[in-house]
């Protein structure tokens, strides 16, 4: 799971920078077109290609069409605001997603988990530095639209799980950032670069590399064991941010990425104990 987590920020570093060259949607077409034949040389080597068969081919268009517009979220978050405030907003996901379980799924919930999850908004809030212009930036109302695509794609996983596949469910999602990406970024197409085709490769290999590895993290250990680790993408968003574009995280991102963070773990632990259904998949990377 650390090293998943690790390939995915190097993932979200070639998002990040690509963005400044191409348009959202052209970047989120690279996202679904560099990772697609990675991921399919890795199903032709497991001999799973079978697994790719669905009998839901409408939910698998309805969350497609999901993806497509949080990853345009989230790639106009990430090149709009640091990794690590970007990252800070992101770490909401799993207090939404808890939310709309109760919406739509019609989960119990109780005073424990109502209080974590309005905990983790109050830290939203801090991160988003309310008091100044950030609350209502380009970047901010980006990483919340995404979060909440991301959020309902979850809710639309959980409804998937009993009958499709790992393998079917990576392959749709990239199949479906590749072409529905790939229509809509046709309007605004940049001529691609030579020189940056090492990205576009990064951008491939650590997408793949990452889903690999978080499948294998969640067939090989406990939901909540391995899910609290996605959390160390702050270290690195961190890291990243400051040696690549002398990001400096502002104090209140820490601080609001730290209530988050918090709540996200409680919530996680209740999950857990009350053997409630997990509040995050591997699917929806």
């Amino acid at each position: 799971m650390l090293l998943a987590v690790f390939f995915f920020s190097i993932m979200d570093v070639s998002m990040k920078w690509l963005s400044y060259h191409y348009s959202p949607f052209q970047v989120s077409f690279f996202r679904g077109a560099c990772s697609l034949p990675f991921v399919m040389l890795w199903f032709a080597h497991s001999g799973r290609i079978e697994h790719l068969k669905t009998g839901k081919p409408m939910w698998h268009l309805v969350r497609g069409l999901m993806s497509v517009l949080f990853l345009v979220g989230v790639v106009i978050g990430l090149r709009e605001l640091t990794l690590a405030n970007a990252y800070a907003i992101f770490f909401s996901a799993p207090l939404l997603v808890a939310l709309l379980s109760i919406i739509f799924l019609q989960e119990k919930v109780g005073i424990r988990r109502w209080s974590s999850i309005v905990i983790g908004l109050v830290g939203v809030l801090i991160a988003l530095n309310p008091s100044g212009d950030g609350f209502f930036s380009l970047g901010a109302i980006a990483c919340l639209f995404g979060v909440f695509g991301y959020s309902v794609v979850v809710i639309v996983i959980k409804k998937m799980s009993t009958t499709e596949t790992t393998f079917a469910m990576v392959f749709y999602f990239l199949l479906s950032l590749t072409v529905g990406c790939g229509i809509l970024s046709l309007f605004d197409w940049q001529p691609m670069q030579w020189e940056h085709w090492p990205v576009l490769l990064a951008l491939g290999l650590s997408g793949s590399i990452g889903q690999y590895l978080i499948t294998e993290a969640f067939r090989l250990a406990p939901v909540s064991v391995i899910t609290p680790l996605d959390y160390s993408a702050l270290i690195w968003g961190a890291l990243f941010g400051y040696v690549i574009w002398l990001e400096v995280p502002a104090l209140h991102v820490w601080l609001g990425a730290a209530i988050i963070i918090g709540s996200g773990l409680y919530l996680m632990i209740r999950e857990s104990k009350t053997n409630s259904s997990p509040i995050k998949t591997p699917e929806i990377k």
